[in-house]
């Protein structure tokens, strides 16, 4: 026989039963839907890790501790000598000093502290940062800051509710906070100015125990107050509303533009968390934090492991992006197996119905062995049959699958989010059209070898 003539036949004999090959096939089109969304909800979270692995964040690594001091010798300082040092080790694009202090922020309808973080102007662009308007600060001139995303959310004093600030075209005046600017480790403590709530200063801040800050030489006892720094917003950082972020209420501005402000608000004085009163970026500054740029995420991974190994204080994103990875994969894996119990769910079925048709065309298959039809014929004939079942089922489940997909990503997904939850990729669709076939083909191998051992002389005097 043809394998045209096979196909005809196995397809009548479809017909010749539509009820009992329509339910047959909706066992195979819910066992594809369950496999494919499953999946697809898999597939739909590995993509979401995988874009923020190509994040810009992803590739940054943290160093917030020197390493401990070799025998005999002081550890190291959080200086511009360790960034080259830093900047030495293997897969580093870049390192980028970062300066802490706490400010008093003052403008019309807000009235209270911030952290403002110092980071060279040309560190933003490689950083990532979207904004939501303006401007990334530039160096030089007045102070220009880079807002957080909730920076300007605050509360009415009056009635207590919630209120949203506009910083565009808006002045701010910041004043140092001298007297709870920790100073970092190794940086030496100064006198600060005279204030009853200074007494019994701590270890690390700008003020000594009776709470005068450090002037000019060492017996001064008082210097006037921090002169307020006047700054505008040159953009904000765009955030989900929803979401709060390491960076939501903080402020970023050029370093450079921040010490010399700073020098100018605190004439004489050191600086938080300096151990000299003319230290600036690249001259004997201590610096909070350095902010070491990696060539992609793996190699970020790779820098933090080697950091630490080498005694530094370090983290980064890349850690819980590969953990993310993993559960991703396990995810997938688990959801892909609840589907296949669907599928081999309606492979049974695929078997039954087979047998059933077998059993009710055992006059058939004798007359075809009569008349010449080889065992591989009649196997054919069936395999043919059941995978045209499964193909058939495939096939709409494949489209149903797509439908009950968008509607997963209507109810899910975020207006900011890259991608739904559930994501098809054409890959799946086809693997999971053959597979469904080929699952189906399966099923029926027991019915066609029953059918090619039947005796032609038995199968022609069987009762229909």
């Amino acid at each position: 026989m043809r394998f045209t003539d096979i196909l005809a036949s196995a397809v009548a004999s479809l017909r010749r039963r539509p009820l009992r090959t329509v339910l047959t096939s909706t066992g195979v089109v819910i066992g594809t839907m369950a496999v494919v969304v499953m999946i697809s909800l898999g597939v739909g979270l590995a993509r979401q890790t995988e874009v923020s692995a190509n994040s810009p964040t992803v590739r940054q690594v943290s160093v917030q501790n020197p390493p401990p001091g070799e025998r005999g010798k002081p550890a190291p300082k959080m200086d511009d000598a360790l960034a080259q040092t830093l900047a030495t080790f293997e897969g580093v694009e870049a390192v980028f000093p970062e300066y802490f202090v706490d400010m008093k922020v003052k403008a019309a309808g807000i009235d209270q502290y911030f952290s403002i973080r110092g980071i060279p102007a040309e560190a933003f662009s490689a950083l990532g940062y979207d904004l939501a308007w303006g401007n990334m600060p530039e160096r030089g001139g007045s102070l220009q800051l880079l807002a957080g995303g909730k920076t300007n959310e605050s509360w009415d004093p009056i009635t207590g509710e919630p209120k949203s600030i506009d910083f565009k075209d808006r002045a701010l005046f910041l004043t140092a906070d001298t007297a709870s600017g920790a100073l970092m480790e190794g940086a030496a403590p100064a006198p600060a100015i005279g204030d009853a709530s200074g007494a019994g200063g701590s270890e690390g801040s700008g003020t000594n125990g009776s709470g005068s800050a450090s002037g000019a030489g060492e017996g001064t006892t008082s210097v006037a107050p921090p002169r307020p720094i006047l700054a505008r917003v040159s953009g904000q950082i765009a955030e989900d509303p929803q979401a709060w972020t390491a960076t939501s209420a903080l402020f970023f501005a050029d370093i450079d533009t921040l010490v010399s402000s700073l020098k100018k608000s605190l004439p004489s004085e050191k600086l938080p968390g300096q151990q000299s009163a003319n230290a600036k970026p690249g001259r004997n500054f201590i610096y909070n934090e350095f902010i070491v740029m990696a060539k992609d995420a793996d190699a970020a991974l790779n820098l933090t492991t080697e950091l630490r190994d080498s005694g530094y204080g370090a983290f980064s994103e890349a850690e819980w992006i590969l953990e993310a990875k993993k559960t991703a994969a396990r995810i997938q894996a688990a959801l892909g197996g609840i589907g296949a119990i669907s599928m081999l769910v309606a492979a049974i079925g695929i078997a039954n119905t087979m047998l059933m048709s077998v059993y009710e065309r055992q006059r058939d298959i004798g007359v075809m062995k009569v008349i010449g039809a080889s065992m591989r014929d009649i196997r054919w004939l069936f395999l043919v049959e059941s995978s045209s079942i499964g193909f058939l089922g495939g096939v709409v489940g494949i489209v149903l699958s797509y439908g009950l997909s968008a509607l997963i990503n209507s109810l899910t997904t975020q207006p900011d989010q890259v991608g739904g939850i559930s994501q098809i990729p054409p890959l799946l669709a086809v693997a999971a059209v053959a597979g469904a076939t080929l699952v189906a083909m399966a099923s029926g191998m027991v019915p066609a070898r029953r059918a090619m051992r039947l005796s032609p002389l038995a199968a022609m005097t069987a009762q229909r």
